[in-house]
């Protein structure tokens, strides 16, 4: 892969919780979502983007250019962070994306936005996978225990449907030990390294599967 070309292709296919380690200046998180998901053996066929910071249309229109036309829908749970109660989540076609946007007034409480996520990769099924972003979003509403916990909820419930998660992380804001903890979750931690083209290295973490 482009991006990633030493990553192993065999754990990348194994993986079911991957986190994606790259940063945000310099780079399109967007196309490195669908960089991983297009090389694995089993694409997806449908892709739910979690959009916390920037609008579903931000990732839409990358991931239609990325995928084989036809061969994959998309759908979005999407937060404003305006601080109004989750429970009034939303479902439309959202402002001409051609997909369906859950639309989530706040992330907090986290337990319900998570179950909203949750639920989302669920009414999919086998055959989805799951784009988070990102993790460092999560990080300044919560805690790094309470986005833990909140993490093996979502994760568990991936891998209990079939599905398939990658959740960004921004390394440059957040201290080792914050990422070392959250990396113990995954099964697969994808590194890009900006200050080593082509750079990229995929690391199984033994973490539960």
């Amino acid at each position: 892969m482009t991006g990633f070309p030493h990553l192993d292709q065999a754990a990348l296919d194994d993986a079911t919780n991957i986190l994606l380690v790259a940063p945000e200046v310099g780079q399109s998180v967007e196309s490195l979502f669908a960089e991983l998901l297009v090389s694995l053996e089993s694409p997806p066929d449908h892709v739910v983007g979690v959009t916390m910071s920037k609008s579903p249309w931000d990732f839409l229109e990358p991931w239609r250019r990325s995928f084989p036309r036809g061969s994959t829908s998309f759908s979005f749970v999407s937060t404003d962070g305006i601080s109004r109660s989750v429970a009034a989540a939303d479902t439309s076609d959202d402002a001409g994306t051609g997909s369906d946007v859950t639309h989530v007034d706040d992330v907090l409480p986290v337990e319900a936005f998570g179950q909203t996520v949750a639920d989302e990769v669920a009414d999919h099924g086998a055959g989805t996978a799951m784009c988070f972003y990102s993790l460092t979003d999560l990080l300044e509403y919560v805690d790094v225990e309470t986005a833990f916990d909140f993490l093996h909820v979502v994760l568990s419930r991936v891998r209990r449907n079939g599905a398939r998660g990658v959740y960004h992380v921004d390394a440059d804001v957040h201290d080792p030990a914050t990422l070392v903890k959250l990396s113990t979750l995954f099964d697969l931690v994808v590194q890009f390294d900006r200050n080593r083209p082509p750079g990229g290295t995929g690391t199984p973490t033994g973490g539960p599967t």
